[in-house]
């Protein structure tokens, strides 16, 4: 069960699902005013988060630099950043290939470097080919 709403995964604590609190980059959660998604992603913030989820899942801009999955890790959640997408608007600049937007870039090196820096799973429109990437 995903949710950016820290309320509705708590009533869900106990159903036997994976809970999952969705992160944004900007703002905070509609039921929490005054609480950042930015707060959330700090240890203390991380550390909440356990007490009710499993996972967390941020953007994937907020996961390549800083150390947001050692400190999910720390925390005893997993981290799946989203959203992955193989065209070329959708990837970074050094893993853009051809010049349109819908061309393909090179997904399996963005997917790559999210498995090195430890991530547990990733939020794909594009699930083989972030399975292939995994595989090597």
């Amino acid at each position: 069960m995903q949710s950016f709403e820290p309320t509705s995964l708590k009533r869900m604590t106990g159903l036997g699902v994976p809970l999952w609190q969705a992160l944004g980059t900007t703002g905070g959660p509609y039921d929490l005013p005054g609480r950042t998604y930015e707060e959330m992603m700090t240890p203390a913030g991380l550390a909440r988060i356990a007490e009710y989820a499993d996972w967390i899942g941020p953007d994937k801009s907020s996961v390549a630099a800083g150390s947001l999955v050692a400190d999910a890790h720390a925390a005893g959640l997993r981290i799946g950043p989203y959203t992955f997408r193989a065209e070329n608007q959708f990837l970074p600049a050094e893993f853009r290939r051809g010049s349109g937007a819908n061309d393909f870039g090179d997904a399996f090196a963005e997917y790559a470097l999210y498995y090195r820096l430890g991530v547990d799973a990733v939020v794909t429109d594009f699930p083989d080919l972030a399975v292939m990437a995994r595989r090597g």
